[in-house]
């Protein structure tokens, strides 16, 4: 780190911006070069947050969006990047291209961890001639390329774009009529969940905002299509596919997202009840902010809230707690006693003095007790 000083406030997201833009700019230096630079820079960020984190400068909920606040800023950055690549190769984009990119899954609610995927979806408007197509394309794909690449410097992020229309068969960057028509017409309802989550994250955010808000509106008017029967049913067979097929396995009743009462039953019942009546999500939207807005608005009893929320933030904590201890995201609560201590001491710090690892067994297993009754309740009420 630079200075000591950067580690008494948080990182200010106009900050972090221009610190990535600068390190990713350079007229006539090598991409190589700056790509490098762009990843040392993003690393000394990355660094910053950590270090207020273990420090308890700042809240698990301020790191997180802090974190995420950081994905964007590199988005922006790498972008600009690839298409500098695009350009010196002689391959000039139009004037009128427009090219927006969207963060789904965490980084769309803004609780990006450390060692997350960014989960993107990337659209454009105005590249219609098939020329332009190609080349919208290739920006993107170069993007990629410069985000996900192994290299000396490290690596920025890895990048899941299976949430794309169609999946790995769907166009890489599809127009904004195109993908607001799939939504309208062929869109199944894992995918209509999936993009409530969605938020602008970089390139054009104008066309990025109105693409969210939308499709947002052709989401839960195609869900109100489909009937709550249809909903209902698709939503709880998500819910039993991703609990019992392979990835259900992965840890067993120990999986903090895929077992019952984790923390997929959480945003399962957020989006049951965004689809089933119709409500819009609230600017700055993230798990904790829409339970509490659906329970403003009626659909979400006090009791439910209060279990939603709470296990939530237990969950939430615990997985971040694993991901600062071993240094990756373990998907299970552990088994072994050593692993359950480190993790203990780590939960201590947030507030859960004298912890052991029985009783954090015991605290996972009554919070996800509570989570999974109030998501089945709720599919049941539906």
């Amino acid at each position: 780190l630079e200075t000591r000083a950067r580690l008494l406030r948080t990182l200010e997201t106009e900050d972090t911006r221009t610190l990535l833009g600068d390190a990713a700019a350079g007229t006539g230096e090598p991409i190589l070069s700056r790509a490098g630079r762009l990843r040392r820079r993003q690393q000394e960020a990355l660094a910053t947050v950590a270090i207020r984190d273990i420090n308890h400068q700042a809240s698990i909920r301020e790191t997180l969006k802090s974190l995420s606040n950081l994905a964007d800023a590199t988005l922006g950055a790498v972008l600009n990047l690839a298409r500098s690549e695009i350009e010196e190769r002689g391959h000039a984009l139009p004037a009128g291209v427009r090219l927006a990119v969207l963060g789904l899954g965490r980084l769309g609610y803004r609780e990006l961890d450390y060692e997350s995927d960014l989960d993107l979806i990337f659209l454009h408007e105005g590249a219609d001639q098939t020329g332009t197509r190609v080349l919208t394309s290739r920006w993107c794909e170069t993007m990629v390329r410069l985000l996900s690449t192994l290299s000396q410097d490290g690596q920025l992020y890895r990048v899941d774009l299976r949430l794309r229309p169609s999946g790995r068969e769907g166009d890489l960057v599809p127009s904004f009529e195109g993908l607001r028509d799939y939504f309208q017409r062929t869109a199944e309802v894992w995918e209509l969940q999936a993009f409530l989550k969605a938020r602008p994250v970089a390139g054009d955010l104008e066309l990025g905002a109105r693409a969210v808000g939308e499709i947002e509106a052709v989401v839960l008017d195609r869900a109100a299509r489909l009937g709550q029967e249809t909903i209902v049913s698709e939503v709880g067979a998500m819910r039993s596919r991703l609990q019992q097929g392979t990835g259900g396995r992965r840890g067993g009743a120990r999986s903090l997202k895929l077992a019952p009462g984790g923390i997929f039953d959480v945003h399962f019942s957020i989006e049951l009840l965004q689809l089933r009546h119709a409500v819009r999500s609230p600017q700055d939207k993230d798990t904790l902010r829409l339970l509490t807005h659906l329970n403003a608005l009626g659909w979400l009893s006090e009791r439910h809230l209060a279990a939603l929320y709470e296990g939530y933030l237990f969950l939430r904590a615990l997985e971040h707690a694993m991901r600062l201890v071993h240094d990756r995201p373990l998907g299970a609560l552990p088994s072994d006693a050593a692993r359950l201590r480190d993790l203990a001491l780590a939960m201590e710090d947030e507030g859960m003095e004298g912890l052991s690892g029985e009783r954090l067994i015991d605290l996972h297993r009554r919070h996800t007790a509570t989570v999974r009754a109030a998501c089945e309740s709720i599919l049941g009420a539906s």
